[in-house]
């Protein structure tokens, strides 16, 4: 994906030679008994053009880096939610059947609606009660203290999350070597 900003790019250089040039020939034959008016006009139209190729150039460089992101959960080697439960349990044996029935169905079944952003916000909302903040409510997180040291031994189901978590992502990047 990286190698298609350099040409994507080009293509946006290229795009904003052409318009230039386009706006230089689309001058009406009456333009010509005026040639303050038709210079003028030129270049507030070459103006125009080039106060769109700063942005244009931002956003192609936007997407590149968005889907250089993209996490493809539709991979064939993507470990996936139903895979990563069924790896735990086998490399855990111990850990008791409550626990593992005790992880949230979204995660051991994937569906686009359930991990689409929106569908997220909106489930967040329904689930904690929480009514969409207002500018002037932001939330005020305490500061995240520099050393995270565990409050005792972990429980079975954080034992167990903690693996899933380490399954996944291990999957992931194996994808992404």
């Amino acid at each position: 994906i990286q190698k298609l900003e350099d040409p994507s790019l080009q293509c946006v250089s290229l795009v904003y030679e052409e318009l230039k040039h386009l706006a230089a020939q689309s001058e009406d034959a009456a333009m010509q008994r005026f040639p303050g008016l038709r210079e003028k006009t030129l270049e507030v139209a070459h103006r125009v053009i080039h106060r769109c190729l700063q942005p244009t150039s931002q956003m192609v460089s936007n997407l590149i880096r968005i889907e250089r992101e993209y996490i493809n959960v539709d991979h064939p080697d993507f470990i996936g939610g139903l895979k990563a439960m069924s790896y735990v349990q086998e490399t855990q044996p111990h850990l008791p059947a409550a626990v593992a029935a005790s992880v949230p169905a979204d995660i051991v079944h994937y569906s686009a609606e359930a991990t689409s952003a929106t569908a997220l916000k909106t489930r967040a909302r329904r689930d904690s009660g929480v009514r969409p903040m207002a500018s002037e409510d932001a939330l005020r997180l305490p500061a995240v203290p520099l050393v995270v040291t565990p409050a005792g031994e972990p429980s079975e189901k954080e034992r167990m999350d903690t693996e899933l978590l380490k399954s996944l992502v291990l999957s992931y990047f194996t994808i992404v070597k």
